[in-house]
């Protein structure tokens, strides 16, 4: 009996184990029909590049030599799409491929990669989520603002202060015309400065802010958003050194006298006659000389005590004169301060403020300072001429110096420093100075800037050549021009000289610049000259 039980029991054993077997290879049944299966190696170091309505992307392909292409699927809504690429091998190593995807709508994508052979194998795919910028992207921007400009003379830098930049800015750029140039520059400012500063820009002239996006890492594309035009200032404050104040009177006793006017100093003032000068010509006026002509767009008027109202004229010759406005200053305050700003910018080199209005029955009047704005007339631009950019220019060599008035003064773009030669003991005619400009240039014409105040320099030459020795062979010259007379207090200076060089002349001859003063307009054993400034010009193509 205990041997028929053990029978069955191991029958039983072996049924269930044949039937378990049986269910195993069921599992891998459609493996086993389809036979071994054979990748292709797989795409690796993908790198994404995500633009405006498209999308690159970089990989790179194995040195698997099966692999004849690339396949790259994604979605567009419930559209599935897909690009193959030829693989075309130069070598036997691994190496890059790369394309662009357009014409995407903005949004998320999830692309595969995967690559194939010629027998219909594939590697197994890799997958990248991408964000795809548009319109909208763009839509909510925020672009960089000027909150602030502020200029005193127009021989200073421009300042520019800025907003906060939004995250994805990368820079952002003032775009303007080069008043020295005559073309369209652009100055850059970078996400993280909050102050920035122009030069070489024209007075009232237009500009226009470009903020440039970058809306992801590595992205292909850059996003732009461009401001309406504005205009820079046309107000700048004018220095006063040198000016000649002159009036119907002054109470040299009181206040400091007739130079308080233009000083710059608050605290001391100009007093009109009093006592024995009441009798003085009514109505009283305070006016100045500037040496040469500017444009004025603002007179301030800083008044002590009994000065109320200042009719205000100009003149271009100290003959003519036309009336502008008057200030007035309504108050019985120890000071005050009052201005009349124009709606134009008018020309003039001669100003007047008569005191039309006190609070004394004489009419006296105290002035603590008179203030001007507006800007110096830089030279007009002629069409197709350009002024050349300084920057890079030097001056290699020159006949002698004054200290304090050295010859580097002559490319420093300022008007008010000058070059002159040695005094004590006077320097020997002819004077001189040789300038590097950088490269051989195509000269229109050349404009010399004579010492403010001062009429010394007489006539003005000019040479071109390649050896940067003043007494070296080869030196062509290409214009001469000559200057007034001096008057008798030498306050006619501030005279500008242009010199138009003939088309017919080859300027192009040399990159070094030699002005020559042969002779002046002193007398006796003075042998003075005195030059601010020199350009020179070019024809745009």
């Amino acid at each position: 009996m205990k041997n028929i039980i053990k029978s069955s029991i191991l029958l039983l054993v072996c049924l269930i184990f044949l039937t378990d077997c049986e269910d195993m290879n069921s599992l891998h049944q459609e493996y086993l029909d389809r036979g071994e299966s054979i990748y292709t190696g797989r795409v690796d170091s993908i790198q994404v590049h995500p633009g405006r309505n498209r999308v690159k992307f970089v990989w790179e392909i194995k040195a698997d030599p099966r692999i004849t292409k690339t396949e790259i699927s994604w979605r567009e809504g419930a559209e599935k799409k897909n690009r193959e690429f030829d693989v075309i091998r130069t070598g036997g190593n691994a190496f890059m491929m790369e394309t662009i995807i357009d014409n995407l709508d903005e949004g998320t994508y999830y692309f595969e990669f995967l690559t194939k052979d010629d027998k219909g194998n594939r590697s197994l795919a890799f997958g990248k989520t991408v964000e795809v910028f548009g319109d909208q992207y763009l839509s909510l921007l925020k672009a960089r603002t000027i909150t602030n400009i502020t200029i005193r003379t127009l021989n200073d830098p421009l300042l520019l202060q800025w907003s906060a930049a939004d995250n994805g800015v990368v820079e952002t750029w003032v775009m303007y015309e080069s008043e020295s140039m005559g073309k369209a520059i652009k100055h850059t400012v970078l996400s993280n400065e909050e102050e920035s500063s122009l030069t070489d820009f024209v007075p009232g002239g237009t500009y226009t802010v470009v903020t440039c996006f970058c809306p992801a890492p590595a992205a292909l594309d850059t996003f732009f958003i461009t401001s309406a035009e504005a205009t820079f200032p046309t107000k700048f404050f004018l220095d006063k050194t040198g000016w000649i104040p002159y009036a119907t009177g002054t109470h040299v006793g009181n206040g400091g006298g007739l130079s308080c006017l233009l000083d710059d100093n608050y605290s001391s003032y100009w007093y009109s006659p009093t006592g024995e000068f009441y009798n003085t010509e009514k109505p009283l006026y305070v006016g100045f000389d500037m040496l040469h002509e500017r444009m004025i767009t603002e007179i301030a008027l800083e008044k002590r005590w009994d000065t109320r109202m200042a009719e205000i004229m100009i003149s271009l010759d100290n003959v003519s004169w036309t009336p502008i406005g008057s200030i007035l200053i309504d108050n019985n305050d120890e000071r005050g301060r009052g201005s009349l700003v124009l709606e134009q910018a008018v020309k003039a080199r001669y100003v007047r403020l008569y005191l039309t209005k006190s609070s004394n029955e004489d009419g006296r009047g105290t002035i603590w300072e008179i203030d001007l704005y507006g800007y110096e007339i830089r030279d007009a631009p002629t069409p197709g001429i350009f002024r050349y950019d300084r920057s890079d220019w030097s001056i290699v060599a020159f006949s002698s110096n004054n200290e304090g008035f050295e010859a580097r003064t002559l490319i420093d773009n300022i008007l008010t420093t000058f070059w002159r030669p040695r005094t004590n003991p006077y320097a020997p005619l002819p004077h001189w100075a040789v300038i590097d400009i950088g490269s051989p240039k195509e000269i229109a014409k050349i404009v010399t800037y004579r010492r403010q105040q001062n009429a010394y320099t007489r006539t003005v030459q000019y040479f071109i050549g390649n050896n940067p020795d003043p007494n070296a062979a080869g030196w062509v010259k290409i214009g001469e021009g000559v200057m007034s007379e001096t008057t008798g207090d030498n306050n006619s200076g501030g005279e500008v000289l242009t010199i138009d060089i003939p088309e017919s002349m080859n300027t192009a001859q040399g990159r070094y610049l030699k002005m020559v003063l042969p002779d002046t307009n002193c007398s006796g054993v003075d042998t003075s000259g005195a030059v601010a400034e020199i350009y020179l010009y070019g024809k745009k193509n």
